[in-house]
């Protein structure tokens, strides 16, 4: 069994699993959580950082000193990596690609194990009457009344496209940490930073779910 909120009616209920919540794992896999993490992240980094080789420094063409006679060792350049002031060697380009993929039956395995996880941690919730909520009152006010009343801090809220405009309401309040993500596009990572997951009771929603769970 689910709970059911009704933020028109302020009243909760308990309803059977939706379909995509159904054979879920027996005990979560943090193991391809952890995984699916490291790659996220390894996505979202940037290849910022860069220094100069030897080719790229300015000066030495000519050659400090002759070959023979002065005692030293040979050298044919001042911007040498092993002089001062010279090119950096095996330094970052900029160029570095620190994209990771995934297969698609691999993330639909870690999904349900995050599934899983915020059901075992009684996290995991539906939402219906959003629409009717703001459709009177298309405010931030509206939104942090509805966060008070039924503590969605750091929460995600799983909407279709029909309420993608929600996120400028939640993204005004400070400290919030309350997401509005279309089921088309939010990923995991949000969902287990999140203390509270809600899906919003539609059609739309559930049947899309089935599709990127199996």
């Amino acid at each position: 069994m689910i709970e059911i909120i009704d933020v028109v009616n302020n009243v909760s209920t308990k309803v059977p699993f939706p379909e995509f919540l159904r054979n879920l794992p027996d005990k979560v896999d943090y193991r391809s959580l952890s995984l699916y993490r490291y790659v996220y992240l390894s996505n979202q980094r940037q290849s910022n950082a860069k220094v100069k080789n030897r080719s790229l420094v300015s000066g030495g063409g000519r050659k400090p000193y002759p070959q023979k006679g002065t005692g030293r060792a040979r050298a044919g350049s001042i911007r040498s990596p092993i002089w001062r002031g010279g090119g950096k060697a095996h330094g970052p380009t900029g160029v570095q690609n620190y994209k990771l993929k995934l297969n698609k039956k691999f993330k639909a395995f870690v999904l349900r194990n995050a599934l899983k996880e915020k059901i075992l941690n009684n996290s995991l919730f539906l939402i219906e009457g959003l629409n009717r909520v703001f459709v009177n009152d298309f405010s931030t006010k509206s939104a942090l009344q509805l966060v008070k009343r039924f503590s969605m801090s750091k929460s995600l809220i799983i909407v279709d496209q029909s309420m993608s405009n929600y996120h400028v309401l939640f993204s005004n309040i400070p400290d919030l940490n309350t997401r509005i993500s279309l089921v088309s596009e939010f990923n995991v990572y949000d969902m287990v930073l999140a203390d509270k997951v809600f899906f919003v009771n539609e059609p739309k929603v559930l049947e899309y779910m089935n599709k990127r769970v199996f």
